[in-house]
């Protein structure tokens, strides 16, 4: 529940070989400036702003999470996938971080998830999904 809610990417579901750190949110690890050359600079330097797909979050209009691997659609058309649902009992959402087409990486884009058991609507919504600036501490 708190990976989804943070955003927490977790490798091989979240993120594969295939994914470079701009697709995922994690540019910002990225040393740009860094002189000394290291193994794939190049190719990972070249496909910043090339991004295909963009990990991001909807909410789901659902009693339970969606099916993980579900797929997303807009207008009948497929655009990404569901990486991590959750039915957050405390607020009464389903949530789930999702790779979507890169274009529609944006908030309150309507969606919708089908998955073998059914579908429902969604919306895009970023992430992380509670907290974003981390403002909420509690430990001393």
């Amino acid at each position: 529940m708190i990976r989804v809610e943070a955003a927490l990417l977790f490798y091989p579901y979240d993120m594969t070989e295939e994914n470079t750190p701009w697709e995922m949110g994690l540019g910002f690890t990225v040393s740009k400036n860094k002189r000394t050359h290291y193994r794939g600079k190049e190719g990972l330097m070249a496909a910043a702003g090339n991004e295909t797909v963009k990990t991001y979050g909807i909410v789901a209009d659902c009693e339970t999470a969606v099916d993980i691997d579900a797929d997303i659609f807009l207008d009948n058309k497929k655009v990404g996938k569901v990486t991590q649902p959750m039915y957050l009992t405390l607020t009464e959402q389903s949530l789930a971080m999702v790779q979507l087409n890169s274009e529609l990486a944006g908030p309150s884009v309507n969606v919708e998830p089908r998955w073998a058991a059914g579908s429902c609507s969604a919306v895009t919504h970023p992430l992380p999904f509670y907290d974003p600036e981390k403002l909420k501490r509690t430990a001393k």
